[in-house]
């Protein structure tokens, strides 16, 4: 997570040895401590991910400095920090589209300047 940007880019690992995923929107939400709210992403922008390991576009990431999560992502520029998050992310696979519901604990975010 890029702090002075309010950017963050991910680290992918498609399921799929031969076919391309196409990301076409993230609603996700990033929370410290399973309750504060750190920050939030909105993009509808479609890329593509494809077979094996890859890094997405930055997204912009609309921070929420207020409060605890807050605190914390203004300790941890320069280290890490771990959050969870929720996210409803928009997939297609050639003519099969669905949105998918995504809950992840234990995510160490490297937060930089």
């Amino acid at each position: 997570m890029h702090v002075i940007t309010s950017r963050a880019e991910f680290t992918l690992s498609s399921p799929f040895p031969n076919t391309t995923i196409d990301i076409t929107s993230i609603h996700a939400q990033a929370y410290y401590e399973e309750e504060e709210e750190v920050g939030t992403i909105d993009y509808q922008i479609p890329f593509s991910v494809p077979p094996g390991i890859s890094v997405t576009p930055r997204l912009p990431v609309a921070l929420n400095m207020g409060g605890i999560g807050g605190d914390a992502l203004r300790k941890a520029i320069g280290g890490t920090l771990d959050l969870s998050a929720v996210a409803k992310v928009g997939v297609q696979i050639e003519h099969y589209r669905e949105t998918v519901t995504y809950h992840g604990k234990g995510i160490t975010a490297r937060v930089k300047w």
